[in-house]
C-alpha cells in the first residue's frame, strides 16, 4: 500500500460485517463423537520408608497408572470414501494407556544449616495416543485408522531416566554480638540462605515419518516408514526390519541459584536471584 493511500482499509468494521462466508460440502469438519466421555483413571502406589544413619530418610516406591477411554483423533472419511463431503475429523474415546515407575528419594531434613533432598525415577509410559493436540512433529491422529493399537508404543511423554537434587544451604555467619561492631557485623551476614535444583533427564522419543498420505487422512505427519514398528530406537531400526523409530536426546536443566536473606525479628525477608 503506498505512503499516499495511508495504512489499512477505510471503514474496515463495516467490511469485515458484510463478508458472507462461502459454504462448502467439501470443506474439512473437525467435530467430536455424540457420546463423547471423561477419560477414565486409575492409579495404584505402595512405598516404604526408613531412617538411615545421618538423619536421612529413604523412601522407595512403585507408581502405577492407567487410562482408559482417552481422547484421541480420527479420521472418519479417508481417501474421501463419500465424495459428498471432505475430510472428517472427530474426537473420541479410543486411546488407552499404562505408566510403571520405580522411585527412590533419600532426604535430609534441614539440620545444622542444610537440607538435601534426591529422587530417582526409572519408568516407562506407554499408550496408542499420546495428546490430541500435537506435541511432537507427528499428526494426532494414528497410522492405521481402523486399528488405534497400532500406535501402542511409548508415549510422547515417556522420561525413562529422571534424577532431580535440591538443596538449601544456610551461608555461615558471624555469630559474635559483643559489641557495636560485631553486632553491626552479625545483621549483616546472618541470615543468608543459598537454594538450588539440578536436573536430569532422558529426552522424549519421536516418531520418524515418511511424508506420505498412506492411510487417506489427508495428512503427511502420520505415516511411518514402511516396515517399521512404532516408538522403538533408531538404531534398532538401522538393524531390523520391523525395528522401532523413535529417537531420543538427554536433557539437563538447571534452575538459578537463588541467593535469600531473612530477618526473622524485623518480619522482613530480601530475595536477589542469579
Amino acid at each position: 500500500m503506498s505512503s499516499s493511500s495511508g495504512r489499512g482499509f477505510a471503514n474496515a468494521t463495516d467490511v469485515l460485517l458484510n463478508l458472507q462466508p462461502t459454504l462448502s460440502p467439501f470443506s474439512s469438519v473437525s467435530t467430536i463423537t455424540s457420546n463423547l466421555v471423561n477419560p477414565l483413571t486409575h492409579q495404584w502406589n505402595l512405598d516404604i520408608q526408613r531412617s538411615l544413619p545421618g538423619s536421612f530418610i529413604l523412601t522407595a516406591a512403585y507408581v502405577g497408572t492407567r487410562g482408559e477411554h482417552l481422547f484421541v483423533n480420527k479420521e472418519f472419511n479417508p481417501f474421501l470414501n463419500n465424495p459428498n463431503f471432505g475430510f472428517v475429523g472427530v474426537r473420541t474415546n479410543g486411546g488407552d494407556s499404562i505408566y510403571h515407575s520405580g522411585q527412590l528419594q533419600i532426604e535430609r531434613p534441614f539440620k545444622h544449616g542444610l537440607l538435601l533432598r534426591g529422587a530417582y525415577t526409572y519408568s516407562k509410559f506407554i499408550d496408542d495416543q499420546s495428546e490430541v493436540f500435537v506435541t511432537s512433529g507427528g499428526s494426532s491422529r494414528s497410522q492405521d485408522i481402523l486399528n488405534q493399537s497400532s500406535d501402542r508404543g511409548l508415549s510422547a511423554f515417556d522420561r525413562r531416566h529422571r534424577f532431580t537434587l535440591a538443596y538449601l544451604y544456610e551461608l555461615p555467619y558471624v555469630h559474635d554480638r559483643s559489641n557495636a561492631f560485631m553486632t553491626a557485623l552479625n545483621a549483616i551476614t546472618s541470615g543468608w540462605q543459598t537454594t538450588g535444583i539440578l536436573t536430569f533427564s532422558t529426552g522424549a522419543p519421536e516418531t520418524v515419518h515418511d511424508g506420505l498420505d498412506i492411510n487417506g487422512d489427508g495428512l503427511t505427519t502420520t505415516a511411518r516408514i514402511w516396515g517399521i514398528h512404532p516408538h522403538r530406537s533408531i538404531p534398532q531400526a538401522s538393524m531390523e526390519a520391523s525395528s522401532a523409530s523413535r529417537a531420543r536426546a538427554s536433557t539437563f536443566r538447571w534452575s538459578p541459584v537463588s541467593l535469600q536473606m531473612t530477618h526473622v525479628t524485623r518480619k522482613r525477608r530480601t530475595r536477589f536471584t542469579s
